[in-house]
């Protein structure tokens, strides 16, 4: 009678007891939570880096699918069909973005453009400089970088890589924040959600119903916390990203280019990096009341000066993207007037009516601080020869010296003086073809956005007989009621509460929030006059009020601007080639100056603005070579708030989080090379990349072999087969001697017989090794631990 073998090594599974209907129900619902909450929270992480809102109909069914997806395929029992849907998975979605390769191409230049365009705006570094920021919509490269998110979070949660899942999760909100976005307490609300319902399926296979209590009691204290804690502390907590972005370019600069001590002229200054679009935020803004530039005038002007730098034209709900050249210049040359002269000739209309008008006119001039791309120039000056601009107001070649020009700026008081001069056929032409331009461009309203908004403004008188082409005083009279209409909505104040998710930024603004700074007002007014039908535009740039110009002995006066004159405001075009600046912003001086009352109007019947609430300075405008942030400035808080600094004990908290953050990246990455090599070679030395079943089994038994040999302290290098055989029968001990005979035997049958080793065999070989690793890993120190572990691979 046939004596069976007892084997060596014994693998006993626990015996469970099965699960049940609503056990699996639990289960299914769990693992379904934590695939669309990661998914979620990847694509809003995503969303923010691209500053685009949340389209529900475009991604909401993907984010299903994918989720009920890799829910289904982790219920599956079998490992066998996992494979095969995975595989599945992928090769239908190479095949779909096969078929619209085009559209996917497209999309994956503009995300690589836009992620360029924020690398420069913080940190000065260009790593994609072939790819510009364009395109509005990426419905195809979303949705697949969520795909490969899930695939790889499907793989870490399966196998209980606790590293690589955390990895995973952290990934998406800390390159939010390393790219100067604030993430939203809803994407961390979501990772947040992923790990809680993972942790509760890795300790519990078959959860029942109280399992679902301990993460739903974190989430809802982690939602009423944020609600809460959120608007108090987030003033302040990303505040020293731009020290941060400022040491990183001074590195760059000391590094990459050369430099002199005692050049401290302009063009040493770091260059003003142009900018395609303006984020809108309700974060506060800072200064550091750096000097931005040096300003003189001949007399002291009656109405501020506004220095121009970035342009909008196209407001998406998150952002302001600006004005084309290439569109002006496309236009003008479809219909014959594409040269630079012409463009020359049409911003410089605007002087030339008020020099027939006024016989005095001031001579100012302008130094920047820093190498500007901006023209910085108000209109109604005369633009000097040497500056050449376009309709996004960007220099053809950047001047780093001052600039003198003469002029009167325009204020809207003075929009009349544009009606009466009559211009040459050649002005005339160029006006009429700009002014087609200016309609088809500067008109343009997300309505189904502002639902809101455009319910509110039909009951105003004004707006209801608003003429499709206004003169000027009923111009003035619509400036009047959007004056009035803001200010009664909504007061200055820089303590805001962050954007909620899904929530429109003029709407929350004016009809929740009821408080904000310049950007806000500057764009819900820009806004409301492009719904009068009046063409509008946003500008960000620099404020000079006549009572921050001081008398010299020469009698010039002369004004030094810092950063905290920065602001955001209303232009709009009333003829003439002039875009007019208006203020609506209630916190900036002289604001009623800038928006006449109609002479012909009784003064006593006319609706009087509510006064300014506050006057407090902001930041609005990047700095060159730093982070931009938004604000105005208010001339009699000027000196106030040059005092004002953050205390030392936050300075001191966030310098220390700013070191423990950048260590935590750092340690992060090398542990996850490590951790990367050390599974590679885990799985090399376990027969994973072997090309059959002979060469993983041999593979395997030559680990073990070394395993042991480092183990019981003995090594076979440079023996025979025959003396190799003899030195592990004599040096291991008797246990490990007959599982060594044994496994011998068996490589001897596989490569001089014909049979196959099985996958029962492998496995028992695989779990042989498992048990020695463990058990060298336990006797050994820890430095020794981590060198078998994360250097040998083994």
């Amino acid at each position: 009678m046939r004596k069976e073998k007892t084997p060596l090594v014994s693998i006993q599974s626990k015996t469970a007891q099965p699960a049940t209907a609503w056990q699996h129900a639990v289960l299914f619902l769990c693992r379904f939570i934590l695939y669309t909450s990661a998914s979620l929270g990847f694509l809003l992480s995503f969303l923010l880096i691209l500053s685009k809102p949340w389209d529900a109909e475009a991604f909401a069914p993907w984010l299903l699918v994918f989720s009920l997806f890799f829910t289904i395929v982790q219920s599956i029992p079998t490992p066998k069909y996992q494979r095969m849907l995975l595989l599945g998975f992928c090769i239908l979605g190479v095949f779909l973005l096969c078929l619209k390769r085009e559209n996917f191409l497209l999309e994956t230049r503009a995300f690589l453009g836009n992620l360029n365009h924020i690398l420069e705006d913080g940190y000065g570094i260009s790593l994609f400089p072939f790819y510009v920021l364009k395109g509005d919509d990426y419905h195809l490269f979303l949705p697949a970088a969520t795909g490969v998110f899930l695939l790889l979070f499907y793989l870490a949660a399966t196998g209980k890589k606790t590293f690589f899942l955390l990895l995973l999760l952290l990934l998406p909100p800390s390159l939010d924040f390393f790219l100067n976005v604030s993430p939203t307490f809803v994407s961390l609300g979501c990772f947040l959600t992923a790990f809680l319902f993972w942790n509760v399926l890795k300790q519990n296979q078959s959860p029942g119903i109280s399992a679902l209590a301990v993460p739903c009691c974190t989430l809802f204290l982690y939602f009423l916390c944020a609600q809460i804690l959120v608007p108090t502390v987030s003033q302040n907590l990303f505040q020293w990203r731009k020290p941060l972005y400022t040491k990183v370019n001074e590195l760059c600069t000391a590094l990459f280019e050369p430099s002199s001590a005692s050049d401290t002229s302009a063009s040493s200054r770091t260059k003003e990096q142009v900018r395609s679009r303006e984020s809108l935020s309700n974060t506060a803004p800072v200064h550091n009341n750096e000097t931005m530039f040096y300003f003189s005038s001949d007399s002291r002007p009656s109405e501020s000066i506004y220095l121009r730098g970035f342009v909008g034209k196209t407001y998406t709900g998150s952002q302001w993207k600006s004005c084309e050249d290439q569109l002006l210049e496309d236009f003008l040359r479809s219909n014959k007037r594409d040269s630079q002269d012409n463009i020359s000739l049409l911003h410089n209309i605007p002087f030339d009516v008020v020099k027939k008008q006024n016989s005095s006119l001031y001579e100012m001039t302008l130094s920047p601080a820093f190498s500007a791309s901006y023209s910085y120039l108000p209109w109604g000056v005369q633009i000097p020869d040497n500056l050449e601009t376009g309709e996004s107001n960007e220099l053809k070649k950047p001047f780093s010296k001052s600039v003198s020009f003469s002029g009167i700026p325009l204020a809207l008081s003075d929009a009349q003086i544009l009606e009466s001069p009559a211009l040459s056929s050649r002005k005339a032409a160029i006006e009429k073809l700009y002014r087609s331009y200016v309609t088809k461009h500067y008109l343009e309203v997300p309505k189904n956005r502002l639902s809101t908004l455009s319910e509110e403004i039909q009951k105003l008188p004004v707006f209801q007989s608003m003429p499709k082409q206004p003169s000027v005083s009923q111009i003035q009279d619509a400036a009047r009621e959007i004056q009035t209409f803001l200010w009664e909505h909504a007061s200055y104040s820089l303590a805001l509460e962050p954007l909620p998710f899904g929530n429109e930024f003029v709407e929350d603004f004016l009809f929740r929030q009821h408080q904000g700074f310049c950007i806000h007002f500057a764009t819900a007014g820009t806004l409301l006059f492009r719904m009068y039908g009046i063409p509008a535009r946003y500008v960000s740039g620099y404020v000079i009020h006549p009572q921050d110009l001081h008398a010299t002995d020469s009698g010039s006066y002369t004004s030094q601007i810092t950063d905290a004159s920065a602001h955001a405001w209303t232009e709009i075009y009333v003829g003439k080639g002039g875009w007019i600046p208006v203020e609506v912003t209630p916190s900036a001086a002289d604001t009623t100056a800038s928006i006449p009352q109609n002479q012909e109007e009784n003064s006593q019947n006319q609706a009087q603005p509510p006064k300014p609430v506050e006057k407090e300075p902001e930041v609005s405008p990047e700095t060159p070579g730093k982070n931009p942030e938004k604000g105005d400035a208010a001339s009699s808080q000027k000196e106030e708030s040059k005092g004002q600094k953050t205390p030392s004990i936050v300075t001191a908290f966030l310098s220390i989080l700013r070191l423990l953050l950048l260590l935590f990246v750092a340690v992060t990455l090398f542990f996850a090379a490590l951790l990367l090599w050390r599974t590679l070679c885990f799985r090399k030395h376990l027969g994973y990349f072997a090309v059959s079943s002979y060469d993983c089994f041999q593979t395997v038994f030559r680990s073990l072999l070394k395993l042991w040999e480092r183990l019981y302290d003995f090594s076979s290098k440079g023996l025979s087969d025959q003396e190799l055989f003899l030195l592990f029968t004599e040096r291991l001990p008797k246990k490990e001697q007959k599982i060594f005979l044994e496994f011998y035997q068996m490589a001897e049958g596989f490569t001089f017989g014909q049979e196959k080793p099985e996958k029962k065999q492998l496995r028992d070989l695989r779990t042989v090794y498992g048990i020695y690793r463990k058990k060298l890993l336990k006797n050994s120190s820890p430095f020794r631990r981590f060198y078998i572990s994360y250097i040998l691979g083994w």
